[in-house]
């Protein structure tokens, strides 16, 4: 019962928003210039935004992807699950600076940060709902995207680490 509830609320989600991850240019934290769609291509993504120098909500949220990926653990690295933190400091967070923040929780192969110019940011923001405007100004919302890309769930506040992973799971 269930997961029939959870689907039909996935399905209420995508069928609302109609929100989908762009393709836009991105850098990881390792300096590699890729492509978004390049990087998620068949694969369930959990989208969250921090700043790097952040005190407060963005250590919570790496912490979360922390524990996502330990709950992750069982599954090959090159499959699965895609976790992606994007910056939303663009011009402060160099490659360096998300690769430090990253190894600070013991990011892993399926765990990117990523960087996009200031005008992808803010189009990568509009196309998935999210509000722009100083880094301070972001919200600490958690979004899930199918394998094709569309948004299918917004986990608002800091969810559970469980829930999280019990989510990606359950959009395989």
């Amino acid at each position: 019962m269930r997961t029939a509830i959870t689907a039909i609320f996935a399905l209420a989600a995508t069928a609302l928003s109609g929100a989908t991850l762009p393709d836009l240019p991105v850098q990881d934290h390792d300096g590699k210039r890729t492509r978004l769609h390049q990087l998620t291509q068949g694969r369930v993504v959990a989208v969250q935004f921090v700043f790097t120098d952040c005190p407060v909500a963005c250590p919570l949220l790496g912490a979360l992807f922390q524990g996502v990926q330990k709950r992750l653990a069982d599954l090959p690295p090159g499959s699965g699950p895609l976790l992606l933190t994007v910056t939303v400091n663009p011009q402060r967070d160099t490659p360096v600076r998300l690769a430090t923040w990253r190894n600070r929780f013991s990011g892993g192969p399926r765990w990117y940060a990523l960087r996009l110019t200031a005008e992808n940011l803010r189009t990568l923001q509009e196309q998935v709902g999210e509000q722009g405007g100083p880094p301070s100004a972001h919200t600490t919302d958690l979004l899930l995207f199918d394998k094709v890309g569309n948004l299918v769930r917004r986990l608002n506040g800091l969810p559970s680490a469980d829930q999280v992973a019990k989510s990606l799971r359950e959009l395989e």
